[in-house]
């Protein structure tokens, strides 16, 4: 459910709905949360974390975006 999410949030960033893709990716990282930790899990949070660190940037909230991707380099 949460690379669903993931998908939907991607969908959302390319139409430059960032605040709908924002909602989807944190969903995503609430389910994965809830999942057994392994290599793929951890791929899947870092990438989405990775994600919100891009919208972030777009965005102009570069300390939020430095947080997400710095949280993704330490997945």
């Amino acid at each position: 459910l949460g690379k669903l999410y993931n998908s939907i949030g991607l969908a959302h960033r390319n139409r430059t709905n960032y605040a709908e893709a924002i909602s989807y990716y944190e969903k995503a990282l609430e389910h994965f949360a809830q999942a057994k930790i392994n290599d793929r899990v951890r791929i899947e949070i870092a990438n989405t974390k990775n994600n919100l660190a891009y919208i972030y940037h777009k965005l102009g909230r570069d300390d939020e975006a430095l947080s997400h991707g710095e949280g993704a380099l330490k997945v």
